[in-house]
Protein backbone atom coordinates (compact mmCIF):
# COMPACT_ATOMS: atom_id res chain seq x y z
CA UNK A 1 0.00 0.00 0.00
CA UNK A 2 1.46 3.30 -1.09
CA UNK A 3 2.48 5.88 1.57
CA UNK A 4 0.13 8.72 2.11
CA UNK A 5 1.12 11.88 0.85
CA UNK A 6 1.21 14.61 2.97
CA UNK A 7 1.64 18.60 3.03
CA UNK A 8 1.80 20.99 5.76
CA UNK A 9 3.06 24.87 5.45
CA UNK A 10 2.54 27.57 8.40
CA UNK A 11 2.47 30.75 6.64
CA UNK A 12 5.43 32.37 7.62
CA UNK A 13 7.33 35.85 6.00
CA UNK A 14 11.05 35.59 6.72
CA UNK A 15 12.47 39.29 6.84
CA UNK A 16 15.22 39.51 4.34
CA UNK A 17 18.03 40.63 6.72
CA UNK A 18 18.89 44.51 6.51
CA UNK A 19 22.54 44.05 7.33
CA UNK A 20 25.08 41.57 6.57
CA UNK A 21 25.47 40.03 10.02
CA UNK A 22 21.71 40.17 10.92
CA UNK A 23 20.79 36.70 10.10
CA UNK A 24 20.06 36.62 13.66
CA UNK A 25 17.83 39.62 13.57
CA UNK A 26 15.93 38.48 10.70
CA UNK A 27 15.28 35.28 12.17
CA UNK A 28 14.07 36.56 15.52
CA UNK A 29 11.90 39.34 14.60
CA UNK A 30 10.45 37.34 12.05
CA UNK A 31 9.27 34.68 14.34
CA UNK A 32 7.89 37.16 16.56
CA UNK A 33 6.11 38.46 13.97
CA UNK A 34 4.88 35.39 12.94
CA UNK A 35 3.20 34.86 16.68
CA UNK A 36 1.99 38.14 16.83
CA UNK A 37 2.10 40.02 14.08
CA UNK A 38 1.19 43.70 16.32
CA UNK A 39 4.38 43.06 18.37
CA UNK A 40 6.48 45.79 16.89
CA UNK A 41 9.42 44.16 16.24
CA UNK A 42 12.01 44.97 13.71
CA UNK A 43 15.48 43.58 13.26
CA UNK A 44 17.05 46.58 14.51
CA UNK A 45 15.05 46.71 17.66
CA UNK A 46 16.17 43.23 17.89
CA UNK A 47 19.25 43.98 17.74
CA UNK A 48 19.32 47.26 19.95
CA UNK A 49 17.62 44.63 22.71
CA UNK A 50 19.49 41.49 22.67
CA UNK A 51 22.86 43.32 22.31
CA UNK A 52 22.72 46.50 24.59
CA UNK A 53 19.54 46.27 26.85
CA UNK A 54 17.84 48.50 24.41
CA UNK A 55 20.77 51.50 24.37
CA UNK A 56 21.92 51.32 21.35
CA UNK A 57 22.22 53.49 18.25
CA UNK A 58 20.73 50.68 15.83
CA UNK A 59 18.04 51.95 14.39
CA UNK A 60 17.03 55.14 11.77
CA UNK A 61 17.53 58.01 11.98
CA UNK A 62 21.22 57.43 12.25
CA UNK A 63 22.56 53.67 12.82
CA UNK A 64 25.90 53.00 13.97
CA UNK A 65 28.53 50.89 11.77
CA UNK A 66 28.98 49.26 15.08
CA UNK A 67 25.70 47.43 15.03
CA UNK A 68 26.11 45.17 12.29
CA UNK A 69 27.89 42.22 14.17
CA UNK A 70 26.83 38.67 14.52
CA UNK A 71 25.23 37.32 17.16
CA UNK A 72 23.06 34.43 19.03
CA UNK A 73 19.12 33.10 18.89
CA UNK A 74 19.67 32.52 22.43
CA UNK A 75 22.93 33.09 24.40
CA UNK A 76 24.94 29.98 25.49
CA UNK A 77 24.83 32.59 29.05
CA UNK A 78 21.20 31.90 29.49
CA UNK A 79 20.53 28.02 29.23
CA UNK A 80 19.83 27.93 32.86
CA UNK A 81 17.13 30.82 32.21
CA UNK A 82 16.73 34.09 31.34
CA UNK A 83 19.13 35.85 33.96
CA UNK A 84 20.41 38.77 32.21
CA UNK A 85 18.67 41.55 30.67
CA UNK A 86 21.39 42.41 28.02
CA UNK A 87 23.39 40.41 25.50
CA UNK A 88 20.25 37.55 25.48
CA UNK A 89 20.02 36.61 21.74
CA UNK A 90 17.12 37.56 19.64
CA UNK A 91 14.89 34.28 20.68
CA UNK A 92 15.43 35.06 24.34
CA UNK A 93 14.69 39.53 23.55
CA UNK A 94 11.13 38.66 21.76
CA UNK A 95 10.11 36.40 23.98
CA UNK A 96 10.27 33.12 21.62
CA UNK A 97 12.56 31.20 22.88
CA UNK A 98 11.23 27.43 24.38
CA UNK A 99 13.12 27.50 27.50
CA UNK A 100 11.83 24.03 28.52
CA UNK A 101 14.24 23.06 25.20
CA UNK A 102 16.26 26.40 23.91
CA UNK A 103 18.98 24.99 22.05
CA UNK A 104 20.15 21.41 20.87
CA UNK A 105 23.59 20.96 19.51
CA UNK A 106 22.30 18.16 16.73
CA UNK A 107 19.67 17.84 13.90
CA UNK A 108 16.37 16.96 15.35
CA UNK A 109 14.71 14.44 13.72
CA UNK A 110 11.93 14.38 11.00
CA UNK A 111 9.36 13.70 13.30
CA UNK A 112 10.32 16.52 16.04
CA UNK A 113 9.88 19.00 13.15
CA UNK A 114 6.74 17.55 12.41
CA UNK A 115 5.51 17.63 16.15
CA UNK A 116 6.40 21.79 16.14
CA UNK A 117 5.01 22.74 12.60
CA UNK A 118 1.73 21.00 13.08
CA UNK A 119 1.33 22.60 16.70
CA UNK A 120 2.03 25.59 14.21
CA UNK A 121 5.81 26.34 16.08
CA UNK A 122 8.63 27.68 14.04
CA UNK A 123 11.62 26.27 13.74
CA UNK A 124 15.25 27.77 14.11
CA UNK A 125 18.66 26.54 12.75
CA UNK A 126 22.47 27.29 12.41
CA UNK A 127 23.87 25.96 9.64
CA UNK A 128 28.01 26.16 9.44
CA UNK A 129 30.10 25.34 6.45
CA UNK A 130 31.47 22.46 5.99
CA UNK A 131 34.93 23.81 5.07
CA UNK A 132 36.68 26.54 7.03
CA UNK A 133 37.02 29.44 5.09
CA UNK A 134 40.20 31.93 5.64
CA UNK A 135 39.12 35.74 6.30
CA UNK A 136 40.90 38.55 6.08
CA UNK A 137 44.08 38.92 8.93
CA UNK A 138 44.87 34.92 7.76
CA UNK A 139 42.34 33.48 10.03
CA UNK A 140 40.23 30.29 9.10
CA UNK A 141 36.34 29.63 10.39
CA UNK A 142 34.21 28.29 9.63
CA UNK A 143 30.90 30.41 7.98
CA UNK A 144 27.88 30.38 10.45
CA UNK A 145 24.01 31.42 9.45
CA UNK A 146 20.95 31.23 10.65
CA UNK A 147 17.56 29.94 9.21
CA UNK A 148 14.07 28.38 9.77
CA UNK A 149 11.92 25.61 9.32
CA UNK A 150 8.15 26.40 8.78
CA UNK A 151 6.61 23.52 7.21
CA UNK A 152 7.11 19.94 6.15
CA UNK A 153 6.22 17.20 3.13
CA UNK A 154 6.59 13.73 2.56
CA UNK A 155 6.59 12.33 -0.84
CA UNK A 156 5.83 8.65 -1.71
CA UNK A 157 8.18 8.44 1.77
CA UNK A 158 10.09 11.05 1.30
CA UNK A 159 10.82 13.51 3.61
CA UNK A 160 10.97 16.94 2.39
CA UNK A 161 11.17 20.46 4.79
CA UNK A 162 10.49 24.05 3.67
CA UNK A 163 13.03 26.20 4.45
CA UNK A 164 12.81 30.17 4.71
CA UNK A 165 16.57 31.87 4.34
CA UNK A 166 17.38 35.47 5.11
CA UNK A 167 19.54 36.37 2.50
CA UNK A 168 17.81 34.62 -0.56
CA UNK A 169 15.72 37.47 -2.28
CA UNK A 170 15.53 35.06 -5.36
CA UNK A 171 12.39 32.96 -3.43
CA UNK A 172 9.07 33.57 -3.69
CA UNK A 173 6.89 36.09 -1.11
CA UNK A 174 7.90 33.83 2.17
CA UNK A 175 11.49 33.27 1.37
CA UNK A 176 10.73 29.44 0.92
CA UNK A 177 12.63 26.95 -1.10
CA UNK A 178 11.51 23.10 0.04
CA UNK A 179 14.51 20.55 0.40
CA UNK A 180 14.75 17.29 0.98
CA UNK A 181 15.68 16.80 4.56
CA UNK A 182 18.55 14.00 4.94
CA UNK A 183 20.06 17.16 2.08
CA UNK A 184 19.35 20.17 4.42
CA UNK A 185 21.16 18.59 7.32
CA UNK A 186 24.90 18.05 5.59
CA UNK A 187 24.36 19.85 2.52
CA UNK A 188 22.89 23.22 2.44
CA UNK A 189 24.59 25.44 -0.27
CA UNK A 190 24.74 29.02 1.42
CA UNK A 191 26.25 30.78 -1.63
CA UNK A 192 29.60 28.99 -2.77
CA UNK A 193 29.41 26.89 0.70
CA UNK A 194 28.20 23.93 1.66
CA UNK A 195 26.65 23.64 4.80
CA UNK A 196 25.61 21.15 7.59
CA UNK A 197 23.07 21.65 10.62
CA UNK A 198 24.67 22.81 14.03
CA UNK A 199 22.22 23.72 16.36
CA UNK A 200 18.51 23.43 16.20
CA UNK A 201 15.74 25.76 18.23
CA UNK A 202 12.63 25.29 19.48
CA UNK A 203 10.34 28.05 19.70
CA UNK A 204 7.39 29.12 21.49
CA UNK A 205 4.10 31.85 20.65
CA UNK A 206 5.43 33.95 24.25
CA UNK A 207 5.97 37.49 22.45
CA UNK A 208 6.95 40.49 24.41
CA UNK A 209 6.48 43.41 23.02
CA UNK A 210 8.67 45.47 21.41
CA UNK A 211 9.94 48.56 23.77
CA UNK A 212 10.26 51.46 22.20
CA UNK A 213 14.06 52.25 21.39
CA UNK A 214 16.48 54.49 23.56
CA UNK A 215 18.64 56.43 21.64
CA UNK A 216 21.53 57.36 23.04
CA UNK A 217 22.68 60.69 23.26
CA UNK A 218 25.75 61.72 22.02
CA UNK A 219 28.11 65.24 22.59
CA UNK A 220 26.79 66.30 19.29
CA UNK A 221 23.03 65.79 19.75
CA UNK A 222 20.82 68.15 20.79
CA UNK A 223 19.37 67.91 24.26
Amino acid sequence: MASKNVSVKLDFFMQTQELVNWCWASVGTSIALFYEKDSGWTQCKCVAVALEGNNSPCCPPNPESSCNKGYYLVSPDLLGGPNNPHRVGSLVSTGTSDFKCPIVHYPISFEAIRESIDKKEILAFNIQSNQEVQIPGGKSIKISHFLTISGYEIINGEYYVVINDTTDQSMDRVNASIMRYGDFLKSYNLGTYLCSVEYSYFTVRNVVQAPPVNIPQHENQSR
